[in-house]
């Protein structure tokens, strides 16, 4: 509050340089390269069945000069898991492929490969879908 009322520095922290002169400049004068691409992902997921959710999450942007976003580690797991026979026989109906993509939205926070990280969600998946 009152920032706009004086002058002030940008701040850097740890052992970082200071920030050039020039891109201060752009920064206070709003002088930013314009954005060429913008990515979309739909947030409306149809959870009927394993099929439609994966469709749901294909859906076009409703706007044109918007882009489909490349698919994030979830959709990534969703797709491996939804070729597991015990993963799809066990998501059956919308409150269970609901919660198989839930599970895929957990973060790989280890940063191993993705069929890893799926075989990860998958037992947990397991285990929530059969003992809650």
């Amino acid at each position: 509050a009152g920032r706009h009322l004086r002058d002030g520095t940008f701040g850097v922290t740890g052992q970082v340089d200071p920030l050039d002169e020039d891109l201060v400049q752009k920064i206070e004068s709003h002088d930013f390269d314009p954005v060429k691409v913008l990515q979309w992902r739909t947030a409306q997921f149809d959870f009927a069945s394993l099929d439609t959710l994966k469709r749901s999450i294909e859906t076009n942007a409703p706007v044109e000069g918007l882009t489909r976003a490349l698919p994030a580690v979830d959709a990534q797991a969703l797709e491996h898991l939804s070729r597991d026979e015990g993963i799809r026989a066990l998501a059956t109906n919308a409150k269970r492929v609901a919660l198989l993509w839930e599970a895929c939205a957990l973060p790989d926070y280890r940063k191993i490969a993705p069929a890893q990280h799926a075989d990860l969600i998958a037992s947990i998946y397991m285990d929530l879908a059969r003992h809650g």
